[in-house]
This record gives structure tokens, C-alpha cells and sequence, in this order.
């Protein structure tokens, strides 16, 4: 049975010249998102975009739980 994660922190730090994005299970802060960005894409010229992620759904609520760190 699929629950709805209706109450999340994930955000996904996208570079749009890299085409490539990262997963951060809270929001990040302005540091945070420029440490990245200098990490994972050194030689892009435009920064990161930072997105929250909408509900999804997932198989085992438990387990998602406890993989969080929560419950």
C-alpha cells in the first residue's frame, strides 16, 4: 500500500549547466548551497536553484521513517 509523505524537509539543489542535482533532507542554508556548488560543480558559471519537493509516495512509511532518523 502507497502512503503520501505529507510533512517532508526535502529539497533538491539543481545546476542547471551541470544538469545534475543533489538531495538535502533539510533546507539548506546560503553556505550550505555555495559549498555544494563549489563540491560538485566547480567550472559552472550559474549557480544552483533550490527546490522543494512536493509530496510523494512511498511503499513502507515505517521504514521511511527510520531511515530519516525519526519515530
Amino acid at each position: 500500500m502507497l502512503k503520501r509523505t505529507a510533512k517532508h524537509q526535502i529539497y533538491e539543489v539543481w545546476s542547471e549547466d551541470a544538469a545534475e542535482s543533489v538531495f538535502v533532507d533539510r533546507k539548506p542554508t546560503l553556505r550550505e548551497i555555495t559549498a555544494l556548488w563549489h563540491e560538485n560543480w566547480p567550472n559552472t558559471k550559474r549557480g544552483p536553484v533550490l527546490f522543494k519537493l512536493k509530496p510523494f509516495y512511498t511503499t513502507s512509511p515505517k521504514q521511511y521513517r527510520e531511515e530519516r532518523g525519526e519515530d
